[in-house]
């Protein structure tokens, strides 16, 4: 359907596949649908590869009833079948699989049909079996009650690529949503693409089994990190967390218990989009421009605010604590929301969640036109936005600007968060599918830089 020079269907008649090695290769990226139900399997012993790399194929049809009774070896076998979203393997017999090396590997299917039956007795080697899939995480927003402004704080995140700090109480569900933030990140254009590689070439992060990536990478480092690991640097210098999360995310859970020192280097990559090295022998720059999730308790006992439960801090512990996350790098995170308890009502409820899929079909539907609209400009979201196009790209009427500016003088807002703001504003348009900014807009991306006054001013 995509090479006129390939067939659209493979007629194989009663051709029988007995072979120890049938390696399917040829048909790399050329096909979006495959007919097997005419294959006799019977004898087959080995599925290597058989399906690798179709990142065009979207459905197989007939594999349900493949007799695998003979298979010994099914590795690699549905590697990075980027468009395949439902595989059926609900009638195979498996009793004799030894080999699942890397089966589902970079795999992007939402549903993987009978698995949950395979007979898995003789396995000898299950090692990244699910590697990479993205689709089949079990983490959906559909899994969270309640919180739906803070669902809506990382959903505006992820549609502009702005940070976000979620505080709130233990148990309120911060990391559990940060987590799933990851379901909604919108899909790499090709020149992003291009670039994360280009990143993780240099850091040695790719290999002959995985060549190139796909998705925009999630990084997670425990709070021990060290600042050489964080933002690069060593001898030879490597890329560090914060260039391996480029176009992607850095989620630091629990921010306060990293070291301030560590923290404090994240001020002029989150400013600058770069992070410049400088050794004896010369200097290397290395692009990093990230989505910064971060999540915390709002003090040391983490009930602070709360309505259920009274604080046991004194005011000097709580200073302390929440004055590890300095006001420079706080300034610097564009949407600060408070995450309370859920509701017992809210958590017995038969309600059914909003599922990631389609927050994420709002988020690249904002993301296509924050592409388009910096198409000359090599940028590719609102957070990207310099100070020059402000002006031109998030214009706003009397209304908005009288708004604005009662934030800014009640607030006491620095520059940078008033043109933070403003990228806010511009996101939260882009997914209301409006050309101009609105006073609605403005309150809204307001209300994501309160907190700081409730927490770090008392």
């Amino acid at each position: 359907e995509i090479n006129t020079n390939v067939p659209k269907r493979f007629e194989c008649g009663d051709a029988v596949f007995n072979t120890n090695n049938y390696n399917g290769n040829y048909l790399y990226k050329i096909i979006k649908k495959v007919d097997v139900s005419c294959l006799v399997t019977a004898q087959t012993t080995s599925l290597l590869n058989i399906f690798y790399d179709l990142s065009s194929l979207t459905e197989i049809v007939g594999l349900e009833n493949w007799d695998t009774s003979s298979v010994t070896n099914m590795q690699d076998m549905f590697c990075g079948c980027h468009s395949l979203r439902t595989i059926d393997v609900s009638s195979w017999d498996t009793s004799k699989v030894t080999n699942m090396l890397r089966t589902f590997v970079d795999n992007y299917s939402k549903n993987i049909i009978g698995i949950n039956n395979w007979d898995t007795s003789s396995l000898t080697s299950l090692y990244n079996t699910f590697g990479n899939c993205i689709g089949l995480v079990n983490l959906d927003f559909a899994d969270v009650k309640g919180q739906e402004n803070a669902k809506r704080a990382l959903e505006v995140s992820a549609a502009g690529g702005h940070n976000c700090l979620l505080i709130g109480s233990p148990g309120s569900g911060k990391t559990m949503m940060a987590k799933r933030f990851a379901s909604i990140l919108p899909d790499l254009s090709f020149e992003e693409t291009l670039e994360i590689n280009k990143i993780y070439s240099v850091a040695g992060k790719l290999s002959k089994e995985y060549p190139i990536i796909t998705c925009r990478q999630y990084r997670a480092p425990h709070y021990t990190i060290t600042p050489i690991s964080l933002v690069g640097g060593g001898k030879i210098p490597k890329p560090g967390e914060v260039s391996l999360a480029h176009y992607g995310v850095l989620f630091l859970d629990e921010l306060p218990q990293f070291n301030k020192t560590t923290l404090e280097l994240l001020r002029g990559p989150l400013e600058d989009g770069e992070i410049s090295i400088n050794r004896m022998n010369g200097s290397i720059v290395y692009p990093c421009k990230f989505m910064l999730i971060a999540s915390m308790n709002p003090c040391p006992c983490g009930y602070y605010g709360s309505k259920e439960k009274e604080c046991t801090c004194n005011s000097k512990s709580r200073l302390k604590y929440i004055n590890k996350v300095s006001g420079p790098l706080l300034d610097r995170i564009d949407i600060q929301v408070e995450v309370s308890k859920v509701q017992y009502n809210k958590l017995r409820a038969n309600n059914k969640e909003e599922n990631s899929e389609k927050i994420k079909e709002r988020v690249n539907k904002a993301r296509s036109i924050q592409r388009e609209r910096y198409k000359e400009f090599k940028i590719f979201s609102n957070a990207e936005l310099s100070q020059n196009l402000i002006p031109k790209f998030c214009k706003l009427n009397d209304e908005s600007e009288k708004l604005l500016q009662m934030a800014f003088e009640r607030l006491g807002l620095s520059a940078r968060a008033y043109t933070r703001v403003l990228k806010v504003a511009r996101t939260i348009a882009d997914l209301d599918n409006s050309n101009n900014i609105e006073s609605k807009h403005i309150a809204e991306a307001i209300q994501y830089r309160s907190l700081d006054r409730k927490y770090w001013n008392n």
